[in-house]
């Protein structure tokens, strides 16, 4: 009967919209646990990379979740989630490994409390580290230049110098030897990606991308030095 026909469709419309339904539901639950699995495995790989970075030697580390991002475009500092009663004091340095590749120097402490601490970022214009170029073994500072800039690099050199033609993609270190802060040697900090004669061209202005991957960070590692000051 047409009525009944009627019905039957309805009924069945109604449970096949029902069942499809449902099953959105159970696709969005499994997305969701995925996205949570996959950023989990993430964490876990950067935790691990945290472990036995090969250029700390045998300095003590205490690595930390990081806990909060720059506030704004213009800020230059991190929050992680461990203190002065992991050992923590301002003026530490902190860095990240990488896992296979080379990692690097992340910035340093600059307020501590109990259970937290802040850290200035390399591309803090305001940031400053003694540095030493791998290959042609010059000294020099490297400075920052904000979020996504190149660091820039005070090395003394001169257009014309044996030495102004860096290797290309020269590594830089910290150098050791900085008297304002306590930095050990040999953190990886940039690489060099291009010169630039500057002051009519009696100096050269070097620039360097951090090594570190400052826009992805979940751990980091604080270097248990003993601060200057």
């Amino acid at each position: 009967m047409p009525f009944q026909n009627t019905w039957n469709g309805i009924t069945t419309y109604d449970e096949v919209a029902a069942e499809n339904e449902r099953l959105r539901t159970q696709v969005s639950e499994l997305e969701g646990e995925l996205a949570r699995n996959a950023d989990l495995a993430a964490q876990y790989d950067e935790l691990v990379s945290q472990v036995d970075i090969p250029w700390v030697g045998s300095l003590s580390t205490a690595t930390a979740r990081v806990v909060q991002q720059p506030a704004s475009s213009f800020s230059h500092v991190i929050g992680i989630d461990k203190g002065s009663r992991a050992g923590i004091r301002v003026g530490m340095p902190v860095v990240v490994g990488s896992g296979d590749s080379l990692g690097g120097l992340v910035g340093r402490v600059v307020d501590v409390g109990d259970n937290r601490a802040s850290v200035q970022l390399v591309t803090d214009p305001e940031f400053r580290v003694g540095v030493r170029l791998v290959t042609s073994q010059r000294f020099g500072t490297a400075s920052g230049q904000g979020a996504g800039r190149a660091l820039l690099v005070d090395t003394g050199i001169e257009p014309g110098e044996p030495d102004a033609d860096l290797p290309a993609l020269e590594i830089i270190t910290t150098s050791g030897i900085d008297e304002r802060s306590s930095f050990p040697a040999s953190i990886p900090v940039g690489k060099v990606t291009r010169t630039r004669e500057s002051n009519g061209g009696l100096t050269l202005e070097v620039f360097a991308e951090p090594l570190a991957d400052l826009d992805q960070l979940s751990f980091v590692s604080v270097v248990l030095t003993t601060p200057v000051g």
